[in-house]
């Protein structure tokens, strides 16, 4: 935004005024104009300039023009965010056949919880990856040649970063680095080699389970069935009992 020194608008609103209701008009106007939200800085200069000739006119100032010191802004490049300034530098950095892809990986892995300091240092859901530089990871991702010269140093953290890729699905096609692609799809493996091995446990502790709560049923049934036949040996030893014929004088001989 252009910016205008408030001293000097002050100074030019408290001249004493030769036509006040039109100066006034012109007053109200420039504030006005300052205050617009929907034209651009360069627009609204103009506008703003046009504005303060007529002021400057009304009042017949036949000395210089008035000067009024303009403040300029920041560069532009100072305004963008950091982060985003990095972004721009590892796109600025790479061909324009990978750019599209890369621009599309960095903003895959912002929407993911990936993030960096202003110092490059990559950031996964809070925790920052030591001595890692994004700038050093998305170009080294973005090797077609892989780099798998022994005169190239891997980045610090690859591993890592791959591992975060692998984590929020990002599109195979976007990894140009084979040696990178291939550890990823490595990871791929194992995590789906693990998981098979996490069903046939699974499935071998059930078959367990089973098993055992048959062989526990089986041992019931065969306690209960063994109690039934030491009841019944009980009963079978136990002597008949002889019945006693009470005595009766007419009792025949």
């Amino acid at each position: 935004m252009i910016m205008i020194d408030p001293s000097e608008l002050e100074r030019l609103h408290n001249r004493k005024d030769t036509q006040p209701n039109t100066l006034n008009e012109l007053d109200h106007e420039m504030k006005r104009i300052i205050d617009m939200k929907n034209i651009g800085d360069n627009e609204k200069w103009t506008l703003y300039n046009q504005v303060l000739q007529k002021y400057l006119k009304i009042t017949s100032l036949s000395r210089e023009p008035v000067s009024l010191p303009i403040i300029y802004p920041k560069k532009e490049d100072d305004q963008i965010k950091q982060s985003e300034r990095i972004s721009l530098n590892i796109l600025g950095s790479l061909p324009r056949t990978l750019q599209v892809k890369a621009n599309t990986l960095l903003n895959i892995i912002t929407h993911n919880g990936v993030a960096w300091n202003e110092t490059g240092n990559v950031i996964y859901d809070g925790d920052i990856i030591p001595g890692s530089n994004v700038f050093d990871l998305i170009t080294d991702i973005m090797k077609s040649g892989g780099g798998s010269s022994k005169l190239s140093t891997e980045p610090v953290g690859w591993k890592k970063f791959a591992e975060i890729l692998y984590k929020i699905n990002v599109p195979r096609t976007l990894i140009v680095n084979p040696q990178r692609l291939k550890y990823i799809n490595e990871q791929s493996s194992e995590r789906k080699e693990l998981k098979e091995k996490v069903k046939v446990k699974q499935s071998s502790l059930s078959k367990f389970i089973t098993e055992k709560e048959e062989e526990e049923e089986e041992e019931e049934e065969e306690e209960e069935e063994n109690q039934i036949t030491k009841k019944s040996l009980r009963t079978s030893s136990r002597k008949p009992r002889r019945l006693t014929v009470p005595w009766s004088p007419y009792k025949s001989n």
